[in-house]
């Protein structure tokens, strides 16, 4: 690949990630504000949209179709009921979705991308979100507030919307690599927005806060995974310093789980030095907590996430090992539980049992068994002898999905789905 072509590469998928962040990244409290731009600059209320959508050289036809959600957003950066607007957002992004597909737009695939996290939003933890409705309209308006303040994210946006060079770009036909170089404040007011909402609104509504970071950093994550590692260094060459974060699982992690900017000098959470006054705020570092409020914390991630965490420090890496042995034998007892009680179940003839009603069940049990046998054999002795730990997270969350789901079957009177279908993504990771 030539240098031209591989910054093109980068570019349509670092680029429009960076600035589109917002759209998703703050999607939970509806921040999105990269869409957005100054009603005072802007002669509607989405000319901003439109003008930043131009100078990144995006099609008519995705133009067209993002409009109504742009107008949703429009009011988010007043910050003001933000919560309730959840659900318009949701509405709007079901529409560009439809709209994307009739027309074909070229960029379609782009905001597929880009929306990951406002699937994840509206689909996968909507009920959650509704859970925690009572806290999160009490707060997350305030907790916006002061953070846009401390870190001057809109402000930042509001620069690179209203720039000459913006202009330019969305009068010529827009340049997504000039565009780029323009992005090192914005993406340190990112990094420093979603790693103070995480912290704060963990002080509030506990759990949001790492929901928020999660939701926050999906398509980046996405993003990252997507270049290959024997690229990365060279990729860090063409982005400017302060969106380097974002290629380094490291820094990601340290947003989510601690709720630390790695821009910044200075960690939320620790020492730091009043605005004006040089004297030091004395405050309990995170990693100062006791070990078993650290566990009860690390608790609430996914075995997935729990084996990423591990790349935080030594502590979290000490814990995190724990918890994934102890799963993973957690799993075999479940496992060989489940499968005697259905032993139990089933006829002793071979011949009946084929045609048992339960017969599939007990197919997907041989399946994980053999499975997990193999698995056994591959990681048991080191894991007992203390060389490494159990680290596919992955496979904890999909093969404990599987015992779950086969359970509820087995006490609703369901067929479960395909074997092959069902135990697909076990059989690829492991």
């Amino acid at each position: 690949m030539t240098k031209q072509g591989f910054q093109r590469c980068l570019a349509n998928n670092l680029v429009i990630v960076t600035l589109l962040i917002t759209s998703t990244v703050l999607f939970e409290r509806a921040t999105a504000v990269l869409l957005l731009s100054d009603t005072t600059a802007a002669a509607s209320e989405d000319g901003g949209a439109l003008l930043l959508l131009s100078a990144l050289g995006t099609s008519e036809c995705f133009r067209l179709c993002i409009q109504p959600l742009t107008v949703v957003l429009a009011g988010l950066l007043q910050f003001r009921n933000t919560f309730n607007r959840i659900d318009g957002i949701c509405r709007s992004h079901e529409l560009v979705e439809e709209c994307m597909q009739v027309k074909k737009c070229e960029d379609a695939e782009l905001f597929k991308g880009i929306s990951q996290s406002m699937n994840y939003m509206c689909k996968q933890i909507y009920q959650q979100l509704q859970f925690s409705k009572p806290c999160l309209q009490r707060y997350d308006d305030e907790i916006l507030i002061k953070t846009d303040t401390f870190c001057g994210f809109k402000k930042a946006l509001y620069e690179l919307v209203n720039s000459n060079n913006t202009r330019e770009l969305a009068e010529d036909g827009g340049n997504q690599i000039v565009l780029l170089e323009e992005l090192g404040s914005l993406c340190r007011g990112v990094s420093c927005f979603v790693a103070k909402v995480q912290r704060d609104l963990n002080l509030k509504c506990p759990v949001m806060g790492f929901l928020f970071a999660e939701i926050a950093l999906i398509p980046i994550e996405a993003l990252r995974k997507s270049i290959q590692m024997d690229i990365l260094e060279l990729a860090s060459s063409y982005i400017p310093k302060g969106c380097q974060i974002f290629l380094h699982q490291e820094d990601i992690m340290l947003i989510k789980i601690l709720g630390v900017d790695p821009t910044s000098n200075q960690y939320y959470g620790c020492n730091m030095e009043k605005a004006g006054g040089g004297k030091k705020e004395d405050t309990m570092l995170f990693l100062d907590l006791p070990v078993e409020v650290l566990s009860y914390i690390l608790d609430f991630l996914s075995y997935e996430q729990l084996s990423m965490s591990r790349s935080v420090c030594k502590t979290f890496d000490t814990i995190a090992q724990s918890k994934l042995n102890i799963a993973f034998d957690r799993l075999n007892s479940e496992l060989e539980s489940a499968m005697l009680v259905l032993k139990h179940m089933l006829p002793k003839r071979e011949s009946k049992r084929r045609y048992h009603p339960l017969a599939r069940i007990n197919e997907i049990y041989s399946a994980l068994e053999t499975r997990f046998a193999l698995l056994n054999m591959t990681f048991k002795r080191y894991i007992e002898d203390g060389v490494c730990c159990f680290m596919a997270g992955k496979i904890l969350d999909e093969a404990f999905f599987v015992l779950h789901y086969v359970d509820d079957c087995v006490k609703k009177g369901q067929q479960p789905e395909d074997t092959q279908d069902l135990l697909k993504d076990i059989r690829d990771y492991s």
